[in-house]
């Protein structure tokens, strides 16, 4: 497929669910632009920030509030990255809780994105990641909301002395549990109707430092191109959760009635 007319590629996902290791490995085959969380506040993480382009549109704050404003500076910016791609696949990153930057006053909070509206008008493909244990995700969200080390390796000596073998709030947690779960399912049923997407997990994705052979090949059969499985710098977290969290089986008990909450 010539990369120019390739479909913008999105992955979707929770916080902590590997969605930047993920895209550094399908970029590292050299075919696709990698344009990183576009909606992110810090922009020295994405290469065409949204709030850039959002400061240069013609009414920003409508832009933001109007139904028509948001439908076309969705569409406007959704251009702009295939423009700015350079003939190279377009790669994007959208936490489920960042599709809020556009959204008009008068849109129901589970009624889907207009930006989500505006990539499956280009044939977008979404890619959505999940991690089966949503235990050690809550507490690897936790503990990044201590450290502010969000796009890096965090080691045991990162994290706080005060957190470390603290108890966490059994509330907090299941709120956060249910607030990933419930996100998720969202997102699930927003793509129920549109055969373009896939969904992979955390656990299952790399394999001895590189995209896993298997993941390369749904990737790739989903895209139209081949997705090729090269080495890349993988560095994963090496905190041990049980050792840093106090109630570590009461967080794990908690995760799982969540999780099965929602399965059912």
């Amino acid at each position: 497929m010539d990369a120019r007319q390739a479909p913008i590629v999105c992955v979707l996902s929770n916080p902590r669910s590997g969605s930047t290791a993920f895209r550094r490995a399908l970029a590292a085959g050299g075919s696709m632009k990698d344009f990183g969380e576009i909606f992110h506040d810090d922009r020295s993480l994405t290469q065409l920030p949204f709030l850039d382009f959002l400061e240069r549109w013609r009414s920003p704050l409508l832009a933001v509030l109007d139904w028509s404003e948001c439908t076309d500076i969705s569409r406007a910016y959704v251009r702009q990255l295939r423009f700015a791609s350079y003939g190279q696949q377009p790669l994007v990153d959208i936490k489920h809780n960042a599709w809020n930057v556009v959204r008009p006053l008068w849109q129901f909070p589970h009624d889907e994105p207009l930006f989500m509206s505006a990539l499956k008008d280009e044939r977008s493909i979404f890619v959505q990641l999940k991690r089966e244990n949503l235990a050690d995700q809550v507490i690897s969200y936790v503990i990044a909301m201590n450290t502010h080390i969000w796009h890096a390796q965090v080691t045991t000596a990162d994290v706080p002395e005060n957190m470390t073998g603290r108890r966490l709030d059994p509330h907090l947690i299941r709120k956060l549990c249910k607030l990933f779960a419930e996100a998720e399912a969202l997102t699930e049923q927003f793509l129920s109707g549109y055969k373009r997407h896939l969904t992979l997990t955390y656990e299952q994705i790399f394999s001895d430092g590189m995209l896993g052979l298997e993941t390369a090949r749904r990737v790739s059969e989903a895209i139209g191109s081949e997705i090729k499985s090269v080495p890349f710098p993988l560095q994963r977290n090496s905190v041990l959760k049980r050792e840093v969290v106090s109630n570590y089986d009461e967080v794990c008990e908690i995760a799982m009635d969540v999780k099965a909450a929602h399965a059912t």
